[in-house]
């Protein structure tokens, strides 16, 4: 219990110190020489571009190739998104939605949690070995998803 709460404290600490810098510049206690958009874009710019190549190269350092389970990865990423799709265009007919609202639903259905909570919770779980396989499961998630 106490890995779980360490990650899900790191996630809602992130969140309340992006909330409170939000909520400061919007009381005009903090004075940015930018608005809060572009500093949010620039942000994720930097996290897209510099530091996720960063952890998913440590991530890949670590692990071992001579497994050949790891082939598996990509299938498995697969059968998950499309899982999720299935599910979600089989609840979408039950529920009657009109044709937008079941594309929208597909694809959400197709999306998981693999990213940096799912992450973030393999590592906690299963070290840096977990952290890895959960960077390999995410990359092959996302190329499939666009």
């Amino acid at each position: 219990m106490e890995k779980i709460s360490f990650s899900l404290g790191i996630i809602f600490l992130g969140l309340a110190l992006g909330y409170v810098i939000q909520v400061l510049v919007h009381k005009h206690f903090v004075n940015l020489p930018f608005d809060l958009e572009t500093l949010r874009k620039s942000l994720q710019k930097i996290a897209f571009l510099f530091l996720d190549p960063i952890v998913y190269l440590g991530a890949v350092w670590i692990i071992n190739f001579d497994e050949l389970k790891i082939v598996a990865l990509p299938f498995i990423g697969i059968i998950a998104i499309l899982l999720g799709g299935v599910l979600a265009f089989v609840s979408a007919r039950l529920l009657k939605m009109s044709r937008k609202q079941t594309g929208a639903y597909i694809v959400s259905g197709g999306f998981t949690n693999i990213g940096l909570i799912g992450a973030l919770i393999c590592f906690t779980f299963l070290g840096e070995a977990g952290f890895a396989l959960a960077s390999f499961y995410n990359g092959i998630s996302q190329c499939v998803h666009r």
